[in-house]
């Protein structure tokens, strides 16, 4: 988003500013410098990451940063004299349903061998208001591993949290069947959330991690 700074200027005045009444986070209390040199988007996303919504605030001050990934319930907050240098935002929120909302549904992956991935071999990512639906993954065989000399990140996804080593990462993701799903790792095997009648190898698996 460009000129994100000059359109919070105007949009949220000091005048205007009130005590907030949500949970309010200072993002310089959580790694992040406003001195228009350190690159701040790790910090940012690790904190938006750490908390489940509310302010999250930035005083006066020059942050260099890329995308950042928002959830829902949460306020991008930019006080006077805070300048968020190269900032775009993603927001992971569900969206209203629109003509062009994406369908994903009827989707089959079967026989399929990953030996040795350096990130997650399988990552499955619908969107919150349509999830990916009737998918089946059959016969899936993964091996993850995770080399120190190697630190990557999925390629068309720079901003994302670190996969090394994982498994399998599924999300937002409805009546679907995973079966014979074979996963080595030293790491996480599965991950998920925001599923709806998913089975994986024959277990009903509740909407977030139990």
């Amino acid at each position: 988003m460009e000129n994100l700074s000059a359109f919070l200027s105007e949009v949220i005045r000091p005048s205007e500013i009130t005590t907030p009444t949500e949970p309010y986070f200072d993002v310089t209390k959580h790694g992040v410098v406003g001195d228009g040199v350190t690159n701040n988007t790790k910090a940012i996303n690790e904190l938006i990451k750490s908390v489940s919504g509310g302010i999250i605030f930035f005083p006066p001050g020059r942050y260099l940063t890329g995308t950042i990934m928002l959830k829902s319930n949460m306020t991008l907050y930019l006080t006077s004299g805070a300048d968020c240098k190269d900032m775009e935002l993603f927001d992971f929120g569900p969206r209203p349903l629109a003509d062009d909302t994406p369908v994903m549904e009827d989707i089959s992956i079967n026989n399929v061998m990953v030996r040795r991935a350096t990130v997650a071999a399988m990552y499955i990512f619908g969107i919150p208001e349509r999830p990916i639906k009737n998918l089946r993954v059959h016969n899936f065989s993964v091996e993850s591993v995770i080399d120190p000399a190697i630190r990557r990140e999925p390629v068309m996804m720079p901003t994302f949290e670190k996969m090394q080593g994982k498994g399998i990462i599924i999300k937002n993701v409805s009546d679907s069947v995973f079966s014979e799903i074979l996963v080595t790792t030293e790491n996480v095997p599965l991950e998920y959330e925001n599923l709806e009648n998913v089975t994986f190898n024959g277990k009903t698996l509740a909407a977030v991690p139990q």
